[in-house]
């Protein structure tokens, strides 16, 4: 049970923050200013770590566009292919990072008897300026999980085998 619960605290991680643009199942520390990918993952299960750094990943200090064909960590997460743009007017002093992917599969909770929770699009974008940022994300396609149509702030939902 402990373990199982341990793997709904990454579904969750997984499916909120793939969702945000990145995915990680335990806490890091904060991303440079101006990224975006179509997520990551780093999952440990029975004591063994498996990793997928970020796929399709662009930033404002390095290379302008991401794109990915797709990854696979078997049992674990596969993400389809990808994209994210990175551009910044300095003239207008503002930024913009969107990264667009075409699917997510979260199937490491299978193993515990839960759902494979599935995410057949979306896209995540920021956007900066002298008065402030703006984020937003959509998508569509989810299966394995409910949620309502307008998720509210700090929505969870409970993953049962």
């Amino acid at each position: 049970m402990r373990g199982f619960r341990s793997l709904l605290v990454l579904a969750i991680a997984v499916v909120a923050t793939t969702l945000a643009g990145t995915l990680t199942a335990a806490a890091s520390p904060s991303t440079v200013a101006g990224t975006a990918s179509a997520g990551s993952a780093h999952v440990v299960r029975n004591g063994h770590t498996f990793a997928v750094p970020a796929v399709g990943p662009c930033g404002l200090t390095g290379s302008a566009h991401g794109s990915s064909q797709g990854v696979t960590e078997f049992g674990i997460v596969t993400y389809g292919p990808a994209s994210s743009t990175c551009s910044t007017d300095q003239a207008a002093h503002t930024s913009k990072v969107v990264a667009n992917g075409t699917s997510v599969t979260l199937s490491a909770l299978q193993s515990y008897g839960g759902p494979q929770i599935k995410i057949a699009g979306y896209q995540v974008s920021c956007s900066a300026t002298t008065g402030g940022t703006n984020a937003a994300w959509q998508f569509s396609g989810l299966t394995g999980i409910n949620v309502p149509q307008q998720i509210p702030n700090n929505y969870t939902v409970p993953v049962k085998s």
